[in-house]
């Protein structure tokens, strides 16, 4: 009786090589596909955090508005306008805050508008030019990277209204929508009168 030589024939060999070959390349896949979940996921979350950074800074320059019978003036307290992009542009005049260095009580205009695929904020002394220059001017800070956005106030009698070219008239409310990784959230803000 011949015994045969222990190992394995060619047959089983490529059988074996051939199943590996497929679990690498199922495996592979998988692992690809949670990687880029994993980025995606990552890019998301910091969007939101941004975004949740941008209410933040909305919400503090809101609140510091002065209230409507103090302001006088040619400069508004709250205007909606559009570049000419015809992009929305938020302009806010805070309540003057001692901020020269000689400890002048200086009123700040804030403005907000779509640039380079972020929500900018940008700062600068009431009546001052709305440019990037200038001494007294605050770098502009990005802040939710959005596709889109649009920002509206509510005046009793006239309901939502946006981009208007003239300042808002006593708005009671302001609505800010942001588009941001797809999805569109929107805020609403109370203004005191």
């Amino acid at each position: 009786m011949k015994r045969r030589a222990a190992g394995f024939t060619l047959l089983e060999l490529l059988v074996a090589i051939g199943l590996m070959a497929l679990l690498s390349v199922l495996g592979y896949r998988g692992l690809d596909s949670l990687l880029r979940s994993r980025d995606d996921l990552g890019r998301r979350d910091e969007a939101l955090a941004l975004l949740a950074q941008t209410w933040t800074w909305l919400e503090r320059d809101i609140s510091a508005l002065p209230p409507e019978s103090t302001v006088t003036g040619s400069i508004p307290r709250l205007a909606l306008t559009r570049d000419e992009r015809d992009q929305p542009v938020l302009a806010l005049t805070t309540a003057p805050a001692t901020g020269a260095a000689d400890g002048r009580r200086v009123a700040r205009t804030v403005t907000y508008r779509l640039s380079d695929g972020s929500l900018e904020r940008r700062e600068r002394p009431a009546g001052a030019a709305d440019t990037a220059g200038g001494s007294d001017a605050t770098p502009p800070l990005p802040l939710a990277p959005a596709t889109a956005w649009q920002a509206e106030s509510w005046v009793d009698g006239r309901g939502w209204t946006a981009g208007e070219s003239a300042p808002v008239a006593r708005p009671v409310a302001l609505r800010v929508s942001l588009t941001v990784s797809g999805s569109t959230y929107v805020r609403l803000f109370t203004l005191r009168p």
